[in-house]
């Protein structure tokens, strides 16, 4: 299946929309749309005696890496997919007086660019904390 199938299918079992799937939305989902069952290839009712809880059992580990007892959309995607899911870059990267002066400098440095590249003509905040030569006056200039 596609991302794009997957997230209408794991957006549809997410019933409280907390990020996560729970053995409990999964049957209420497959059971609710049919089509869901069939695409994620389980039987519509789940019965413990009929083997149909095994299979869901056995469905719901294969995608619970982390045995949390829940899917998260990373788990349910990188296991259903068609094509591999590859990370975004959203790594927060943070600076304290502690952190290595060089990242600091490189990350002002690209800050102070961007806003050259826009023309910005006068030196508001954002510029100050893009001058800013220490951890410390950034925390200052931007509170």
């Amino acid at each position: 299946m596609t991302i794009e199938e997957l997230r209408v299918i794991y957006d549809k079992l997410d019933k409280d929309h907390n990020g996560l799937v729970s053995r409990s939305e999964v049957i209420l989902g497959i059971r609710r749309e049919p089509k869901i069952a069939a695409a994620l290839n389980l039987p519509e009712h789940i019965r413990q005696e009929d083997g149909t809880r095994d299979i869901l059992e056995s469905f719901f580990q294969r995608l619970d890496k982390d045995d949390s007892r829940s899917i998260s959309w990373r788990e349910f995607a990188s296991e259903l997919s068609d094509s591999p899911i590859i990370d975004s870059p959203r790594e927060e990267t943070q600076i304290d007086s502690n952190s290595d002066s060089s990242l600091y400098e490189s990350l002002m440095a690209s800050i102070f660019s961007a806003a050259h590249l826009c023309g910005c003509g006068t030196r508001s905040n954002k510029m100050q904390v893009a001058t800013t030569s220490s951890p410390a006056q950034y925390a200052e200039v931007s509170a």
